[in-house]
């Protein structure tokens, strides 16, 4: 009996080509497991590789009574910050301006308290008003920091 032409069976090419596709996708999803993350540049609070500020943040989001990564402007959030507070910058994305080091250094001087750890790839950094001055001036680029 010849097959009706309503019958469901797929030919065996497209059942073979199905196959080789899923298999494709599992090698691509098993890849992405296996091989180590290449953006090396991202090393923020949000990033989950071995960078150290990540599991900082997340020992002081353990252990502090707050702590919040901040996405407003610096000086607004000064603003509205105790004064009992430490205000850790770690490794910024971009150090504060003029202004914003104004707004900080009064607020310091008015009882907050400031950690700042300078960037790692780019640790050269002045603060001013306090002639507070960070350097690369080893050749592995390891800084110092001088008053």
């Amino acid at each position: 009996m010849p097959p009706s032409p309503t019958s469901t069976k797929k030919p065996r090419s497209s059942r073979l080509g199905s196959a080789l596709w899923l298999l494709a996708l599992g090698a691509a999803l098993a890849l992405h497991l296996w091989f180590p993350h290449l953006d090396a540049g991202v090393n923020d609070t949000y990033n989950v590789d071995a960078g150290g500020r990540n599991a900082l943040y997340q020992f002081a989001e353990r252990r502090a009574l707050s702590a919040r990564r901040n996405h407003e402007s610096l000086i607004t959030r000064l603003d509205n910050l105790d004064r009992r507070t430490t205000l850790c910058l770690l490794g910024p994305a971009r150090y504060p301006t003029p202004r914003e080091w104004e707004a900080l250094l009064d607020w310091v001087q008015s009882g907050g308290r400031l950690l700042l750890a300078a960037r790692w790839e780019e640790p050269a950094l002045i603060v001013p008003r306090l002639s507070l001055r960070v350097t690369a001036d080893h050749p592995d680029g390891n800084g110092s920091f001088g008053l």
